[in-house]
């Protein structure tokens, strides 16, 4: 007697990312055998966005990473809005930042920053992390237990820091980075919709201003865009990519505790007689504590 497979019913869920498919051979079809089934799917529908309280899909860059950092099986588990998870402040302010409409030079417009790929938990988090991160130029840091999400965008200053805020010998100015870690244009690649969502190249962006600082040598830097299917929006980021290199001057300050008002992605203000500057802005890229023993 041969053995009849069971019909499909309404057991056969698919719990999750699943197929099914059934095929009528014909070799004439499919004369190379069985073929390579693709599919456009869209993603998570339980996205939590805290401006709303709502959940579902989302392309937000900062909403699929919280996402991600609040997941108690296959993320972080640091719960959204939990003292010692993802910050609801800095999220709501990153996912508003990447929802900003950008008007397209081609015609038409876009979201400012948007997330559109696969994330495979055999990759480490902090491989996952970085990705989610290109799609927006975003930094993520804890500071105060809480994780802090940051998307690309210039904030205005709202604490300015002097020499009073400043330990003995606190300060340490870089002006420059050296030649070997110097670039004037970016280049790489981005997932194409139109090549079959595979990798492939966005228009570079070079800077001519740039590149006559350096003696007429140009210099690329290559990044990679696994989260981004715009080919307007790589290049956005390629840029932000540039212009963040050629600001060169960097501080490293030992701050009393009135220092800690700057929070890690915000802007402040430095004012400082001794090397000229009356108010000039620095973005915080990165804060600790320096315990005694």
């Amino acid at each position: 007697m041969e053995n009849v497979p069971a019909k499909w019913t309404a057991a056969h869920r698919l719990a999750g990312a699943a197929l099914y498919l059934r095929l009528t051979y014909d070799p004439d079809a499919f004369p190379g055998g069985i073929p390579n089934i693709t599919v456009d799917i869209e993603g998570k529908d339980d996205v939590l966005d805290p401006r709303s309280g709502t959940r579902g899909y989302s392309e937000n860059p900062a909403l699929c990473l919280a996402d991600y950092l609040a997941h108690p099986a296959y993320g972080l588990g640091a719960g959204i809005g939990a003292a010692d998870g993802v910050e609801r402040a800095s999220l709501i302010e990153a996912a508003n930042i990447c929802d900003e409409i950008v008007h397209l030079a081609s015609g038409g417009v876009e979201r400012r920053y948007s997330c559109n790929g696969v994330v495979s938990l055999a990759e480490t988090p902090k491989t996952i992390i970085e990705g989610l991160l290109s799609a927006m130029a975003g930094r993520v840091a804890v500071q105060g237990g809480s994780w802090r999400i940051h998307a690309g965008a210039y904030r205005l200053p709202e604490v300015t820091l002097g020499a009073d805020d400043v330990r003995a010998g606190g300060l340490v100015l870089a002006t420059r980075v050296s030649q070997s870690e110097n670039f004037n244009a970016v280049r790489g690649q981005f997932v194409s919709p139109e090549n079959d969502w595979q990798p492939d190249d966005f228009p570079a962006y070079a800077s001519e201003a740039y590149l006559a600082e350096d003696g007429g040598e140009r210099k690329w830097r290559d990044i990679s865009l696994p989260f981004t299917i715009s080919a307007a929006t790589a290049q956005r980021l390629a840029k932000i990519e540039l212009e963040r290199a050629r600001r060169q001057m960097t501080v490293k300050l030992a701050g009393k505790l009135a220092a800690w008002r700057a929070g890690v992605g915000e802007t402040v203000m430095l004012s400082y007689a001794r090397w000229g500057f009356a108010a000039k802005p620095f973005e915080v890229q990165g804060a600790r504590s320096d315990r005694l023993r």
